[in-house]
């Protein structure tokens, strides 16, 4: 099924934060969607053990805003929504 919404997160260092967010978000969707995590030269391991997501490593630090433009290039959806790795959408 194609996606009708891409949510685009840049991390850097997220830790555990970034699965709890990712869990949130399946949690709460009600709509088809897609989960572009974008490694910004993360040091902590926190994208090695994802699941069901589209993981893009960066090769140098490009910063936040650098990372979002990078998940949006590579976004499959119509819609993008921008997401921090620590937040927790209710």
């Amino acid at each position: 099924m194609t996606p009708e919404v891409s949510i685009i997160i840049p991390v850097h260092n997220e830790g555990f934060r970034l699965r709890e967010t990712i869990e949130a978000i399946a949690q709460t969707a009600d709509v088809p969607y897609e989960v572009v995590v974008v490694d910004d030269v993360s040091t902590d391991g926190c994208c090695d053990s994802l699941n069901g997501v589209r993981l893009l490593r960066l090769n140098h630090p490009a910063g936040v805003a650098g990372a979002r433009n990078a998940g949006a290039a590579a976004a499959l959806a119509p819609i993008l929504l921008f997401l921090d790795g620590h937040c927790y959408p209710e």
